[in-house]
């Protein structure tokens, strides 16, 4: 039919006046029907006369109350069915955690719908999609491909394994083909299905596992896609453990069938591409299944259901109860030393360099002589930070991830220590796990109803024993290896406890990701209670007692970061650390200046903390020779330093020297600029005053407005109010950034400049946020305005987090502040604080960051504009150096898009990328990482922000 003809018969048949769009379809004609008067159908045509099929699909329709048209003909039978609002789940994107969720609650909800349908078309006999009757794909297998073949031969095998547990599941009416374009989503929920062509009756987990079959295509990790998926299903609609045991083999054998059924397809219809539209994302999904162990898939499906994952366990603390058990190492039970390595923990040091194995030794040497203890232990379901090293980097659903839960014992002490077998059994396995982090050389013990695996051994451990030699509890089996044997590590004994092997032979994980701790910490119980160990204390408090607590006793201003709240417990370079050892590279937080925790400056610190803190009442050198530093990288006649403790009261003590030398008490400042949070830093910054809560612009306060770089540069020339008080000075950001990251337009600053200095007017560059080489073509933001202020106050980036902040003026002025009232600040200057301020100005000329910051804020730069090319949302890119931002806004309008921009900086958070929003609007993403950011960094930024944005613009 041509969509006149579909017009002219909407017309005649209902009456309807309509636009009609053709929609894809298999079997039948689809047509988007929207009616003149705003209703919405969707019209489904079939060949021929009214079948017991659609029959079925009336029926079902109207069993859940909703709105069918039958219409019948010789020729054809037409159905005009109430419209399902939302995009195709095929063509959705993002699909969070979340959403799918979201998709297993709906799925269930609509099976609670169905199930008690009954029509006689739904009993179908040879019926290809019905997973109940898949084997008739088994002599079909011959029009594949040989791999692709053997593959689904196995699944083959292991359906028909599982059919005296599979042909008694409990049965009900299914939808039986909720695939990716049968599931509707909008605004980000789901909210229907559609095409009840293939409903059949037949075992009800059919349809979890062809809902699975869909939902799980294209992540880079399924099983923890369907995982979402049954939590949320179950959640509504319980499943027996038996379902579950036979769920992974169902997944992959509706994957098989319709693979055999496209490559039938192919070869009688190789025209129709909707016949196609799933076929690669099945493939791929189907090899990712064969390479993954059905027990693994299954305990995971279990864990999301809630259901019990074996009775494994069980059935050894049975066993241990009755049997002999071993120490597995010559280890007194009170001569030892339970060591701290968790996320939150500084016990090995400042930072685990874990590739010097001798360096990590003599540490542990020396806690076990002060502890007067023989043995240190390293402890089991502990979050370990050296884990989240780039050598361990995997990729996940959400980028990049880790695994940090350790789920062995380990035993330190010197190289050849005696190792024991901790039961009866025989040798399953020894292997050389090759390379560096990895167990070296590795023994696994098969046991009545377990396995133990020793890590970490000598080269020797291997060459006096035999794969299936029986050995005894407590017999002599190995020794601990030295680094070059032990895959780099200081001497030590990895020992685990195995209850299920999932395939694995020489080798198993010693760590596991955070969210399947659970599921590792069943198979993999703790080794302490059966070896006479003391489980140490918890420690620390979980992040919703800390959130709770902060409501119960913080002031009600503080706010926190992202709609899910970060627990940050570490930070390393530009990395920070959340209690579960996810790394998140930090793109946001500039106080850091030269990394987090830059062991320099840490030790900077410690040394002279250890000697002396104290006030500037006292001579010592520190201070001196912190501001001769400071001074060198500063031009003209800037040469006198006054030291302060942060930014606010860097621009507070500025404000006040200003109107001391010039008598006045006015303030210019910049629209949208913020300067700090004292009452006089608040009352000239117009990002706050101008605010929520805000008391409004002060009389002594006049405001330059903020050149808009989207909508229009070209801003009237700024002249001073007289009736006002006259001012004293002029303090501007260089860039301004709460307004947005926003560079001004050449010669803004020159021209104003010479204006209030003609008027006798103080200038001052507040540097706290774009100072210390930050933009990269000089070491002051000011100085790429071609200015030169007569004050500069610098924050907290000065001493890398540390309360260290500086004003530094010109002679003239600070003789005019030296007028019998003496400026004393007991923190500001003192030792330690301007230790540290020496070692970052170090740092940043030793280190080249300022020229770091110029060539990687020049790539950074190109390539957002390069994305601002391909997704027109992003009105702007501007900033210099590392202090960059992106504007978004409709392409059209110009309005500011707030919302695209808070969805980004989510959307980022969950893939491991800290961002946040500025501007007056909150539409601006704001870039100003640490200064050691390097170019895999932004390479990893900007990849991640490019998918995000294709994600939002595909919806």
């Amino acid at each position: 039919m041509s969509i006149q003809e579909v017009k002219d018969f909407l017309y005649k048949t209902w009456n309807l006046h309509a636009e009609v769009n053709k929609l894809a379809g298999f079997e039948d004609l689809n047509y988007h029907v929207k009616t003149d008067g705003g209703d919405t159908y969707l019209l489904k045509i079939s060949d021929g006369g009214l079948t017991a099929e659609v029959e079925m699909q009336v029926e079902v329709l109207q069993f859940m109350k909703m709105k069918v048209e039958l219409h019948e003909t010789k020729d054809f039978t037409a159905r005009l069915i109430e419209w399902t609002s939302g995009k195709p789940w095929g063509d959705t994107y993002p699909k969070t955690p979340a959403l799918l969720r979201d998709l297993g609650i709906q799925a269930a909800k609509h099976f609670n719908k169905i199930e008690d349908f009954d029509h006689l078309s739904t009993r179908r006999e040879n019926f290809n999609w019905d997973l109940a009757q898949s084997l008739w794909i088994k002599p079909h297998l011959d029009i594949l491909d040989d791999g692709l073949s053997e593959k689904i031969t196995h699944f083959i095998h292991r359906f028909e394994d599982v059919q005296e547990i599979y042909i008694d599941l409990p049965k009900s009416t299914i939808h039986n083909d909720l695939n990716d374009y049968n599931i509707l989503v909008d605004e980000g929920k789901v909210t229907g299905f559609i095409d009840y062509g293939d409903m059949c009756y037949s075992q009800r987990i059919n349809e979890v596992a062809i809902l699975l079959s869909y939902a799980m295509m294209g992540f880079e990790d399924p099983l923890d896609a369907a995982v979402h998926v049954l939590s949320g299903f179950t959640e509504i609609q319980s499943l027996k453990s038996e379902e579950i045991e036979v769920l992974y083999v169902l997944i992959a054998m509706r994957l098989s069938v319709s693979l055999v059924t496209s490559q039938q397809n192919i070869i009688q219809r190789p025209d129709n591409d909707y016949l196609q539209i799933s076929r690669d994302p099945a493939l791929k999904l189907l090899n990712k299944l064969s390479e993954t162990s059905e027990a693994f898939a299954t305990y995971k499906f279990k864990a999301a259901c809630n259901i019990s994952l074996s009775d494994k366990k069980q059935t050894f603390e049975k066993w241990a109860e009755s049997h002999e058990i071993s120490r597995v190492v010559p280890l007194e039970l009170d001569d030892y030393y339970t060591l701290d390595l968790g996320v939150g923990s500084l016990e090995l040091g400042h930072e685990y360099d874990y590739n010097n194995p001798q360096r990590h030794w003599r540490q542990i040497k020396d806690i076990l002589e002060t502890k007067q203890k023989s043995f240190a232990i390293g402890s089991y379901n502990e979050i370990r930070p050296l884990y989240s090293s780039e050598d361990f980097v995997e990729i996940g659903n959400e980028g990049r991830r880790w695994r940090t839960v350790h789920i062995g014992l380990d035993f330190f002490q010197e190289e050849g220590t005696e190792v024991y077998a901790f039961a009866d059994g025989e040798i399953y396995s020894m292997n050389y796990n090759e390379g560096d982090k990895n167990y070296g050389h590795t023994i696994i013990i098969k046991h009545d109803c377990f396995f133990t695996l020793y890590g970490h051994l000598s080269a020797a451990s291997l060459q006096h024993l035999s794969v299936g030699q029986k050995v005894k509890a407590g017999s002599l089996i190995a020794w601990f290896g030295t680094p070059a044997e032990n895959g780099n590590w200081a001497p030590h004994l990895h020992f685990q406890i195995i209850l299920d092997m999932l395939n694995y032979e020489g080798d198993f994980p010693g760590v596991c990701h955070v969210h399947e701790r659970e599921l590792y910490t069943h198979i993999c119980p703790d080794p302490r209670p059966y070896l006479g160990l003391k489980l140490p204390e918890a420690r620390g408090l979980q992040s919703q007692e800390i959130e709770k607590l902060r409501k119960q006793k913080l002031g009600r201003s503080y706010s926190l970061s992202y709609e899910q709240p970060l627990h940050i417990v570490r930070a390393a370079g530009q990395y920070l650390y959340d209690e579960n050892g996810r790394k998140y590279l930090d793109c946001v937080n500039n106080v850091p200046h030269v990394g987090h925790q830059n062991i320099r400056v840490v030790q900077a610190a410690m040394k002279q903390m250890q000697l002396l803190n104290t006030n500037t009442r006292y001579l010592h050198e520190n201070i001196v020779k912190l501001a001769s530093k400071l001074i060198e990288s500063l031009p003209g006649k800037l040469n006198v330093c006054h030291f302060v403790n942060s930014g606010s009261e860097a621009n507070e003590l500025a404000i006040r020297m200003a109107r001391t030398y010039t008598g006045r008490n006015g303030i210019v400042a910049m629209e949208h600029g913020y300067h700090g949070n004292t009452n006089l830093c608040v009352d000239i910054s117009s990002y706050k005053f101008n605010a929520k809560g805000g008391q409004g612009q002060k009389d002594f306060v006049q405001l330059i407005p903020m050149p808009d770089p989207v909508r229009s540069q070209n801003i009237e020339r700024f002249i001073l109010d007289q009736s006002r008080e006259t001012p004293a000075a002029f303090i501007h950001e260089s860039i301004l950034s709460c307004g947005g990251q926003v560079v001004m337009p050449e010669g803004f600053f020159q021209t104003y400049y010479k204006d209030f200095r003609d008027e006798g007017m103080v200038m001052i560059a507040d540097e706290v946020q774009t100072g210390l080489g930050r933009v990269g073509s000089h070491m002051w933001a000011f100085e790429a305005e071609d200015i030169v202020p007569d004050i500069v106050t610098i924050g907290k980036p000065f001493g890398n987090g540390h309360p260290l902040a500086a004003v530094v003026c010109t002679e003239e002025i600070a003789d005019a502040f030296h007028n019998g009232m003496e400026y004393f600040n007991t923190f500001g200057g003192n030792p330690v604080s301007c230790s540290i301020g020496l070692e970052v100005l170090r740092i940043i000329e030793e280190e080249g960051l300022q020229e770091r910051a110029f060539v990687l804020g020049q790539y950074i730069k190109g390539e957002l504009k390069k994305i601002q090319e391909e997704h027109s949302i992003i009105a702007d890119v501007r900033g210099r150096g590392l202090f960059l931002g992106w504007e978004f806004a409709d392409p059209e309008t110009l309005e500011p898009l707030a919302e695209k921009a808070s969805n980004v900086v989510n959307e980022m958070k969950r893939f491991g990328i800290l961002l946040s929003t500025d501007g007056p609007m909150h539409n601006v993403v704001k870039f100003k990482p640490p200064m050691f950011f390097r170019r895999e960094h932004a390479d990893y930024m900007l990849s991640t922000m490019r998918r995000i944005l294709g994600d939002m613009k595909r919806n």
